[in-house]
């Protein structure tokens, strides 16, 4: 199963994705910006997990979509 990560500030769009791409066998992370987004992969590393996939909005606050790329 692949891990994705759905990066939105909207949980309407978060909770979308989630509802798309689990119905496709995805195991989905939600984040609501950039910081979020690092927190997430970072505790996912200590269990020896990773995400698969990022799918960001660029206009987020905090970090944006572009930076959390970078």
């Amino acid at each position: 199963m692949y891990r994705l990560l759905a990066v939105d500030d909207s949980l309407v769009y978060r909770n979308i994705m989630k509802n798309i791409f689990g119905k496709y066998g995805f195991e989905v992370v939600l984040a609501e910006n950039g910081v979020d987004a690092i927190i997430q992969i970072a505790t996912l590393a200590k269990l020896d997990k990773k995400i698969d996939i990022i799918i960001t909005d660029l206009n987020m606050p905090e970090k944006d979509g572009a930076e959390l790329v970078r």
